[in-house]
């Protein structure tokens, strides 16, 4: 693909997957006790996913500790392909930096607005994400031995990814 197509691509798929992140994330339906101010918090890391996995009545919760702990990291994934290809190959810890501060300024907001829950294991989980996201591209860079080639590629796994979420989102 041509490299101009391949740029256009990526930055208006970077565009709606911000878009969608945001109505993921910070959605008003999502107000706690009715925008009343209630602000759950947990601040103990691996808090939420230890109560995840050592539910009893494990049929009952395990649609919501699979799609929170999988989703948390999956949601992820694409910013660090995304930092991948806009991003000089050798900018990985830059990266890596970015892939943090994102998930702990989600939490921030979600907490300054009362939607969602701030918990500290969202970040851990929404970092993990971001990680194998850049450690992907990594390879695909790797892999493709040429940058172009690399953001092509990885466009395509974006588009499939973007697909994915869509069709969670709708269910």
């Amino acid at each position: 693909m041509p490299k101009k197509i391949v740029s256009v691509m990526l930055w208006m798929m970077f565009v709606g997957y911000m878009l969608i992140m945001v109505t993921l994330l910070l959605r008003p339906d999502l107000l706690l006790a009715g925008g009343m101010g209630v602000r759950p918090v947990s601040l103990v890391p691996f808090a939420t996913i230890k109560k995840y996995m050592s539910v009893r009545d494990w049929d009952w919760m395990r649609g919501i500790a699979v799609e929170n702990l999988v989703g948390n990291v999956m949601v992820f994934v694409p910013l660090g392909l995304f930092l991948g290809a806009f991003r000089r190959p050798k900018r990985v810890w830059t990266s890596l930096l970015i892939v943090l501060v994102v998930p702990v300024v989600v939490e921030c907001l979600q907490y300054v607005f009362s939607v969602g829950a701030c918990d500290v294991d969202d970040v851990i989980l929404n970092f993990l994400g971001g990680v194998i996201g850049v450690a992907l591209y990594q390879l695909v860079r790797w892999l493709a031995k040429e940058a172009e080639r690399a953001r092509a590629v990885t466009a395509v796994v974006l588009v499939m990814l973007g697909m994915m979420l869509l069709v969670y989102i709708s269910r």
